[in-house]
Order: C-alpha cells, then sequence, then structure tokens
C-alpha cells in the first residue's frame, strides 16, 4: 500500500490525505517510520508543493502519533526531517 506513494512525483492535498488515510491499519511507531521515509523521498523532488506536502505530514505526525509511540527514536526521526525541511526547504 505505501509503496504506491513512493512513485508520486507531485504531492499535491489529495495525496496527502489519501497517504495519511492509508496509514490508519499501521502502529504509531510504524507510521512515523513510514512517514520519516516517505518525506525523504517527496523532498527529493524539490518542487513547493511537494515541501508544503512533507511539513504538512511531519506536523501532522506530531499532533497525532506521539502519544502512543513506543519508543522516542520515532518522535526524533519526525522531528529531525521537520528540521531538515526548515533547514533546507524554507529561507
Amino acid at each position: 500500500m505505501i509503496k504506491k506513494f513512493l512513485n508520486k512525483n507531485y504531492w499535491d492535498p489529495q495525496t496527502k490525505d489519501d497517504f495519511l488515510n492509508t496509514l490508519a491499519i499501521y502502529s504509531d511507531d510504524e507510521k512515523c517510520q513510514y512517514i520519516f521515509d516517505i518525506t525523504k523521498k517527496i523532498l527529493a523532488n524539490n518542487n513547493n508543493m511537494n515541501i508544503i506536502s512533507a511539513e504538512n505530514i511531519l506536523v501532522y505526525a506530531t499532533q497525532h502519533f506521539f502519544n502512543n509511540v513506543s519508543d522516542t527514536h520515532y518522535k526524533a526521526l519526525i522531528y529531525y526531517r521537520l528540521g531538515e525541511v526548515y533547514e533546507l526547504y524554507w529561507e
């Protein structure tokens, strides 16, 4: 299910929503890991809509998935990628 999103070169709001809905069946740990991985791919195609989508997905993770993670490692992954977005893509 997640692989189909790895092939997307352009992420619009609908793609982002579809991705977040697909994550519903996974644990919060897995959600954070998938978000970390997918946002790397999204950011590789450096366009404004992808950057916004990546940021939105990462912020969404901090607001919805952090209460039930089993290890703070997963929080660190999200914050790492979010820091990368702010450092490298937003001026």
